[in-house]
């Protein structure tokens, strides 16, 4: 545990110290028959592990655990002490492997961190150690269905069911899990099972069941529930962001990001992750120092009156959600540009930056992937990239992509762009290619194609194929040595800069929606998107055209989950 988690757990814990002091005491008092609240107050050498366990058996006379280290631990982080109290009770674990209960506190701790990196692996430990509670299954589920391991994340979302088939919530991750799966008519089943147990539905239910409508591209009754939803639920993040995308999809582009401007931004990002707070102390006896904790909620939201004031502010932008969506909506940066803001652009994922920094223009804003703590304070105002069609207002007329600066980027990668020269192709046609998109993301199993299915279109012998991606799998790779046609790129690339070098020398591109699209787009590299029949927001429901990029062509999805036709027009061309 870093230095940091203390200071991230006093931040979030100064917020929700009364209900996890509840949740604790709960646990505890379960454990330990009340006694718990008086041994906190008499132990003594507190930080001698062994001594505290020594006192915790005196105290707790029937206890077979390290319950004195155990209440310790609960108290420390009740206390603001985050990183005390995870290698508390990570001893704790170490020496008593099948306390149920200290497995419970560690992964509450790292829930309430937002810690979802770390939680994988104690969340198996848990399941490991007590294969049969709920609890650790449907954390290990929850982990799972993050990284991508969707179908494997059926599996325990299944175990909670057969532990406890009266469980509402499970029933409703289950059917989650079917949808993303794109088992709908399971999800559908497992929905209708959850409103037998409760009859009332929550904003969970809600939400799964207008996704599940939405598969089926019945985009009014999907519409139609979300809004009953908010009705009893108008503070629900997640029905909230439903229907602002929703809205989008179908064109309705005014609401659509009105609602997405008004979502709470507390959870869009993690903020903590993009904010170093591991301070350099610049007394002798740093002990004696108060250091403030500079915080990027604490910075004021940017509205419209501050965006179009004769006034010039420093602005932090926020990038969020994937690669492809900061290639997309880097285009709203320039108009502030325009207002004579100053702009930093902020985001985790900075390799993208290493294509950006040859747009028009790019010299006039900071690129970073963290902040330093001294550095928060001296933003006017915060805001997030997909916040700023609704704040300049202009919904007609959508920015351009951004241009770039083709010709340092090619002098720079000089050698990679010589070397692809080589590699093409002379008297066929230079296809670059991508079936897959991230496998964490939501909506992978729709938009991605099967690698088997999509190299159909490797038969025809007038195209030589380069597939254009960092992240292949070794299977991919050996499946694709099998096609004389096919150029593997996986070796060219360390980064976005290089991905854009070999598109700029293809033909075209053909590829799934994933970020190669929006490089070609912005690029104007002519690119065939194949898009799912329930598509992303961006890309509208029905035309083969799209306002975001001149060079592009959608080829929709006929019949959900499959792309039989679609591949099959493709070979013909």
């Amino acid at each position: 545990m870093s230095s940091n988690s203390q200071l991230v757990g006093k931040f979030l814990l100064d917020r929700k110290k009364k209900l996890f002091h509840k949740s604790v005491n709960n646990t505890s008092t379960k454990n330990s028959n009340n006694k718990d609240i008086g041994f906190t107050e008499i132990v003594k050498n507190k930080q001698n592990y062994l001594s505290v366990k020594k006192q915790g058996f005196e105290y707790f006379k029937n206890s077979e655990f390290d319950f004195g280290n155990y209440v310790m631990a609960a108290d420390e982080f009740a206390s603001l002490n985050a990183q005390g109290s995870i290698k508390r009770i990570k001893y704790v674990l170490r020496k008593y492997p099948n306390f149920e209960a200290a497995h419970i506190l560690y992964l509450k701790m790292l829930l309430k961190l937002n810690l979802w990196k770390g939680i994988g692996k104690v969340a198996q430990n848990a399941v490991k150690h007590h294969p049969k509670n709920e609890f650790f299954l449907n954390i290990f589920a929850r982990h799972l269905l993050g990284v991508g391991e969707k179908h494997k994340a059926l599996n325990y979302y299944e175990k909670c069911i057969e532990l406890n088939p009266k469980s509402y919530n499970s029933w409703l991750a289950l059917g989650n899990c079917y949808y993303v799966c794109r088992n709908l008519n399971k999800a559908e089943y497992c929905l209708e099972q959850s409103k037998k147990i409760y009859r009332f539905m929550t904003d969970s239910a809600f939400l799964l069941e207008s996704n599940v409508l939405q598969a089926h591209s019945r985009y009014d009754d999907a519409m139609e529930k979300l809004k009953a939803g908010i009705k009893m639920f108008p503070l629900s993040k997640p029905l909230t962001t439903s229907l602002a995308m929703t809205n989008l999809k179908i064109g309705n582009k005014e609401e659509g990001f009105r609602l997405y401007n008004f979502i709470d931004n507390s959870n869009r990002t993690n903020f903590m992750n993009l904010v170093n707070y591991k301070f350099k102390s610049k007394v002798k006896n740093p002990q004696h120092e108060s250091t403030k904790m500079n915080l990027i909620e604490d910075i004021e939201e940017l509205n419209k009156n501050a965006l179009f004031s004769k006034e010039n502010f420093n602005i932090l932008v926020l990038f969020e959600q994937g690669f492809g969506d900061y290639l997309h909506l880097y285009r709203y940066l320039e108009p502030l540009l325009s207002l004579g803001h100053k702009i930093t652009a902020l985001g985790a994922n900075k390799s993208v930056f290493s294509l950006l920094k040859y747009a028009n223009n790019s010299h006039l804003i900071r690129f970073s992937s963290k902040l330093e703590n001294d550095e928060v304070e001296k933003f006017d105002y915060k805001t997030f990239t997909m916040n700023i069609p609704f704040l300049l207002g202009n919904y007609k007329n959508t920015p351009p992509p951004p241009k770039f600066n083709l010709k340092k980027l090619k002098n720079d990668k000089k050698k990679l762009n010589q070397k692809i020269k080589r590699i093409l192709a002379s008297k066929k046609k230079n296809i670059g290619i991508s079936w897959k998109g991230n496998k964490e993301h939501i909506a992978d199993i729709s938009r991605s194609i099967d690698l088997t299915i999509f190299s159909k279109i490797f038969k025809n012998q007038n195209c030589q194929f380069f597939a254009v991606d960092k992240n292949l799998t070794k299977r991919d790779k050996r499946y694709l040595q099998k096609f004389q046609n096919v150029v593997i790129c996986d070796e060219l690339i360390d980064d976005w800069a290089d991905t854009a070098v070999i598109v700029l020398q293809l033909d075209e591109l053909l590829t799934v929606d994933t970020s190669l699209a929006h490089i070609g787009g912005t690029l104007n590299k002519p690119t065939k998107i194949l898009i799912a029949k329930d598509p992303d927001w961006r890309w509208g429901l029905k035309s083969q055209k799209t306002e975001w990029y001149k060079s592009v062509e959608l080829i929709r999805q006929s019949k959900k989950d499959c792309w039989q036709k679609e591949l099959d027009g493709l070979v013909l061309r």
